[in-house]
């Protein structure tokens, strides 16, 4: 809880230094929160919402030195990326090759030729911030490994490749190798290891020739079912689609927001490049529900586009008014779910449901989002008004948090439910059984 919290907040000042409007703040903070699956993660043991806010941390100072060109910004964004190399080694280690890249893009974008400064010298010394927010990663891997550049993992992986377990065994602490060699030569191995790490996990498990159909799989259909990525940030998509309407706009916008989009969309990249690796088992997996999970932390960058140039379309009036419609859904949706749960009480296992429910609101989300391109058509025609678009924004934002907040209701709902996924408050757990009584 205290993660989705921080999470807020950061999400909240982020858009409030983009759009400088608390409606507009307000607006952005709720459909990055709906669309998303933070809410169902945010009572679990997992690290994946702990993972989104110290990415949307590295985001916020990243849009605030775009904003203000105070490079300590760009310092505390590499600051950031340590932390979550930290708390996820494999994102951390991608979103700082990305920032390296957007440091290197910044510079040639305002200078064509090296200029000895003190802003210069600065500007290509701010990466040295992620050596500051690795050092918890360092003494973790002292205190496990005895070496601060090797990860359990990698201890675990090299151990088990020699020895022979069967299903039942367990390796215990005892079983790793408790030092490693820290002579010059161990360092350097170790470096090599990092960086043959990083180069492996840019190469996708699957052939080339079925590499497109996989991405498909990530971030439209999955093969199993689970909602892939461009369902749950449908905002994204329609600000795509407005995108040939306000083109000229952003391009001559001064306030920089063609480069943040452009970051954005870089360290989007980052996170699907650093699992590019598992790109088949993100979307076939049967471990990996309700959503492409290990790819959450990219709903932040999606959903903040969506918002930039949904805010170029739409007056406060109408943005007021999507948020009206939406929070009437979010509320409405629920109930309705309730209810059918109390039909198929015990009549239907949990997996069926659960598999259903995330099948089921994908489908909608893709049919309301053909209705919403047909009427954008009618639009840009001039057919039909742009209020007419509101109903089906409204629908599209609220749809992913409906079947967030359905996830956590059949998970509740069911006796047999994993022990891994999240708790309501006991109030609500005894009023969920006392419904189901009345059947």
């Amino acid at each position: 809880m205290f993660f989705f919290l921080c999470l807020i907040g950061i999400v909240y000042i982020i858009f409030k230094n983009l759009l400088s409007d608390p409606l507009y703040a307000v607006f952005g903070t709720y459909v990055s929160i709906a669309c998303s699956s933070y809410l169902f993660w945010v009572n679990t043991c997992k690290d994946h919402l702990v993972t989104a806010t110290m990415f949307a941390m590295t985001i916020l100072f990243l849009t605030l030195y775009i904003q203000k060109s105070d490079q300590w910004y760009l310092f505390s964004s590499f600051i950031c990326t340590g932390l979550l190399a930290w708390i996820r080694p494999e994102v951390g280690a991608f979103i700082f090759l990305i920032m390296v890249f957007l440091l290197l893009f910044f510079y040639f974008t305002n200078n064509f030729q090296f200029q000895p400064n003190k802003r210069t010298i600065f500007l290509f010394l701010c990466p040295i911030g992620t050596i500051i927010g690795i050092i918890p990663l360092f003494i973790s891997n002292i205190l496990v490994t005895g070496h601060p550049l090797v990860l359990p993992f990698q201890l675990l992986k090299n151990y088990s490749n020699n020895q022979d377990f069967s299903t039942n065994s367990t390796l215990t602490v005892s079983q790793v190798p408790e030092t490693q060699d820290m002579s010059a030569s161990g360092f350097s191995d170790s470096i090599l290891s990092i960086l043959y790490n990083v180069v492996e996990r840019i190469m996708p498990d699957v052939p080339m020739d079925t590499f497109l159909g996989n991405v498909y799989g990530v971030f439209i259909s999955p093969s199993t079912l689970k909602v892939p990525v461009l369902a749950i940030v449908p905002i994204f998509l329609i600000g795509i689609g407005f995108l040939p309407k306000i083109y000229s706009i952003i391009h001559e916008n001064k306030k920089n927001e063609s480069t943040i989009i452009f970051s954005l969309l870089m360290v989007s990249v980052g996170i699907f490049c650093a699992y590019l690796t598992s790109i088949a088992g993100l979307h076939t997996s049967i471990g990996i529900f309700p959503d492409v999970r290990y790819l959450s932390p990219v709903y932040i960058p999606l959903n903040i586009i969506g918002i930039l140039l949904v805010s170029k379309v739409f007056n406060k009036q109408i943005i007021h008014q999507i948020l009206q419609f939406s929070v009437l859904f979010s509320v409405i949706g629920p109930v309705i779910i309730l209810f059918i749960l109390f039909l198929v009480n015990n009549t239907i296992d949990f997996w069926s449901v659960f598999l259903w429910m995330n099948g089921i609101i994908t489908l909608l989300i893709y049919l309301v989002m053909l209705l919403f391109f047909i009427f954008l058509v009618g639009w840009y025609a001039h057919k039909i008004d742009n209020g007419i678009l509101v109903y089906p924004i409204s629908f599209l934002i609220a749809l992913p948090l409906i079947w967030q907040i359905s996830m956590i209701l059949i998970i509740q709902c069911y006796l047999d439910t994993p022990y891994y996924y999240p708790p309501l408050l006991p109030i609500v757990r005894e009023f969920l059984p006392w419904i189901a009584g009345f059947q």
